[in-house]
């Protein structure tokens, strides 16, 4: 996992990660989803504070996965140090008015570089097929956004719309083909079989189709205005689509797949396919991401999901046929802002063409109805100690105009959860409404005409759980088990058990146990399955492993923690490995001792403690030797030696680790301070150091990971380093298998 906050890496910081995207509901193509990420981080040190939205967030969730692109659209109300943020991806921006300035007619490929142009954003051709690109459009509709229509070109040739890069856009054609294979499903539900016989597109005047009902129809976009009546188009997309098969699908876990999309068919362990739709990935630490998955695609050839045609779209549609056809019908639409009314007027060169003065009136009236647009404007969104109550308020606008005014109170219902709250302009919530969370929305009513605010989330911060800390805690063993040549293991489980303890935690507060449901699974070759009770014992939700499991063709094991508490989840990894080739490293204690002598010291000698010890005039050497113990059960004691001496001019260096110098299985830090002995003199900050060395004098980390025969500077910006180098914070994931740190006292003129 890597995680970039402009040129700031904040990796190590992240305590939650979700991301998540999903299609429109019944649609297979021509979406334009925007991706959401939700962040936490450990933000103790305020590094994170004051945020430039206009900086790119670089994410990439392993080697091979695709690096994505986000921004932070809205600060944060407040900050604190655990920080949540909230970011989207570029196609975020493009709910704005398609403003052009091309004369028409023009081609799409000329309306794809206006819209680079209008945007910023580079678009991906490669896909796009040449009759698209070069399909001549003689008709602009600027109140309808980018985002559409990007999804209406993308339909013409079944694709879909994504993010791609930074400042890029791609469109992805949906295939028959599977993406991928997985074998790691550890939860699913297969519902019926989807196939592909007809394309179906009802364009207001006379409807298009290709194939058959004995499968699957895909209704096309209605309100799609590049459609119109091209029949070659929808007999293309029928050869694209037609015996694309898969299975619906709800509720799918596994293992996450790299660059996975909505879109995308993957076939489970050669038994079906199933296509996404809605896909959410999380990430809580360990060696895999996990992803929630849907593919429910409506199988029942249902006119339901067709959009219902407005006659505004009906007049446009007939517009565009008509000039087409060199017919040249002109309609010109203009807003009266003070009678708030359409006026049309209408311009007819063809004697074929007769209408009404009273159908063109009806025409009008249904503009002003489409022009109708409803929206929840809340005080807030998160019931805290700052906001005690919100106030939630449900606007009407026509067009640019807010009509609220102009209705009276019943005709606003309010739903909290799918159930009928109360009826007003606005509602207030208060914490007696809200158990953790609720779903908030208004329905309209106008001339027995329905307009659905859609749902908002009210969170109440003080039933919200946040699980984020939570770890599991390894006692008992090592992560990682040596298999010897005569079949033993060191350390070995048959004998003394690993012990696999979940520290749950709720903010900072610890919780116990007992007031969890926890359950436990392993992961084996890629499989996740059942533990074996028969030596995987789990007891008051602490899990026992009596049995050396590890072979060379099966090294590895994981972990698995599902645990629930107060209607919130978490899944928790631990992954065990049987260690290369070699002797591994325990652990290394080290001894010091102050003396008199400047030689004839040994490991024998008294007065040897595990803490550093004071040095003065009387015993002025500062002597040290260190035990290292091996996976084997060997040790290696080294030679003492004198590491420091007592005087004006003396200067000693050590470094005190708050955990030691071994990590178990989990995500606390350990803090390495440092602590500087000039003469009697000790140094413990920046501050200090400057006063006695001038500003010039300055710490100096380094880093040996493990296989590596050199050390390499730590910068100094690195945001793990406080206090100027005094202090440094690393925790388990700053650790493969093994690193040597080092601090170095620099003294420049």
């Amino acid at each position: 996992m890597l995680i970039k906050y402009g040129d700031l890496d904040v990796t190590h910081r992240l305590l939650e990660y979700k991301v998540s995207v999903a299609f429109a509901k019944g649609y297979l193509i021509g979406n334009v989803p925007t991706m959401q990420l939700n962040l936490k981080f450990d933000n103790y040190d305020g590094i994170l504070d004051d945020l430039d939205i206009t900086k790119y967030w670089e994410v990439q969730e392993n080697d091979n996965s695709d690096v994505r692109y986000f921004k932070v659209y809205d600060q944060p109300e407040k900050y604190t140090k655990s920080l949540s943020l909230k970011l989207y991806d570029d196609n975020y921006e493009l709910d704005v008015p398609y403003a052009t300035q091309l004369s028409y007619p023009v081609t799409i490929k000329d309306q794809l570089y206006e819209i680079e142009t209008l945007t910023g954003f580079s678009i991906v051709r490669t896909n796009i097929p040449a009759y698209v690109l070069e399909k001549e459009v003689s008709w602009y509709d600027n109140t309808i956004v980018i985002r559409n229509y990007l999804g209406w070109i993308a339909e013409l040739f079944g694709a879909n719309v994504f993010a791609s890069g930074k400042s890029s856009l791609e469109f992805v054609q949906v295939t028959k083909d599977a993406f991928a294979k997985t074998d790691t499903l550890t939860n699913y539900e297969k519902n019926e079989l989807y196939c592909v016989s007809r394309i179906y597109y009802e364009n207001g005047l006379n409807p298009l189709e290709k194939g058959d009902t004995t499968g699957n129809t895909i209704f096309l976009d209605s309100n799609n205005l590049y459609l119109t009546d091209e029949q070659n188009l929808i007999d293309k997309l029928y050869d694209q689509l037609n015996g694309l098969t898969f299975y619906s699908t709800k509720s799918i876990s596994m293992i996450s797949i790299d660059n996975l999309l909505p879109g995308c068919l993957v076939n489970y362990n050669d038994e079906f396919n199933f296509m996404v739709t809605d896909l959410s990935i999380t990430y809580k630490g360990g060696e895999f991401s996990i992803s929630e998955v849907d593919g429910n695609t409506p199988t029942k050839n249902e006119e339901r999901v067709i959009k219902k045609i407005t006659n505004s779209t009906r007049i446009r549609k007939l517009q565009i046929t008509q000039d087409q056809e060199k017919l040249k019908l002109d309609i010109v639409a203009k807003e009266q802002e003070d009678l708030n009314t359409k006026m049309g007027e209408l311009s007819l060169s063809n004697e074929e063409i007769k209408t009404k003065i009273n159908e063109i009136e009806s025409k009008i009236d249904d503009l002003d109805v489409s022009l109708i647009t409803v929206n929840l404007v809340p005080s807030a969104t998160i019931l805290n100690s700052y906001n005690q109550s919100i106030k939630i308020a449900c606007h009407v606008m026509n067009s640019n105009e807010d009509v609220t005014e102009n209705y009276n109170d019943l005709s606003f219902q309010w739903y909290l959860n799918d159930k009928k709250y109360k009826t007003g302009k606005f509602i207030t919530l208060t914490p007696d409404d809200i158990n953790m969370s609720v779903n908030v929305k208004c329905v309209f009513t106008l001339d027995n005409i329905q307009f659905d605010t859609g749902y908002t989330t009210i969170v109440d911060e003080s039933d919200a759980v946040h699980l984020g800390n939570s770890f599991l805690d390894v006692t008992n063993t090592t992560l990682t088990q040596k298999l010897n040549d005569n079949g033993t293991y060191i350390p070995d489980w048959t004998i003394t058990p690993a012990i696999i303890t979940p520290c749950i935690m709720d903010g900072n507060v610890i919780i116990e146990l007992s007031n969890c449901t926890i359950g436990y699974k392993k992961i084996i070759n890629s499989k996740e399955v059942d533990i074996d009770s028969s030596y995987e014992i789990v007891k008051d939700g602490i899990l026992s492993v009596n049995k050396n499991i590890m072979t060379n063709k099966l090294p590895n094991v994981t972990y698995v923690c599902d645990v629930a508490y107060k209607g919130t989840s978490i899944r928790l990894y631990v992954n065990f490995s049987l260690a290369e080739q070699g002797v591994g490293i325990q652990n290394i204690t080290t001894y010091y001792l102050a003396s008199s002598k400047s030689k004839d010291i040994r490991v024998d000698s008294e007065g040897w403690t595990t803490s550093i010890q004071t040095i003065n005039a009387n015993n002025k050497y500062l002597w040290t030797y260190s035990v290292t113990n091996y996976t084997d059960g060997s040790s290696k004691t080294s030679e003492p030696l004198i590491m420091g001496t007592y005087g004006d001019d003396a200067i000693t260096l050590y470094i005190e680790s708050s955990n030691g110098n071994t990590f178990k299985n989990s995500d606390i830090a350990t803090i390495l301070t440092v602590h500087i002995y000039v003469g009697a003199e000790r140094i413990e900050s920046a501050e200090q150091l400057e006063k006695r060395f001038g500003k010039n004098a300055y710490l100096q980390w380094h880093v040996k990971k493990f296989g590596e025969k050199e050390f390499s500077p730590i910068d100094i910006e690195d945001t793990r380093i406080n206090d100027k180098g005094f202090i440094f914070t690393i925790s388990p994931r700053d650790i493969n298998k093994k690193a040597v740190f080092n601090c170095e006292l620099n003294l420049e003129e």
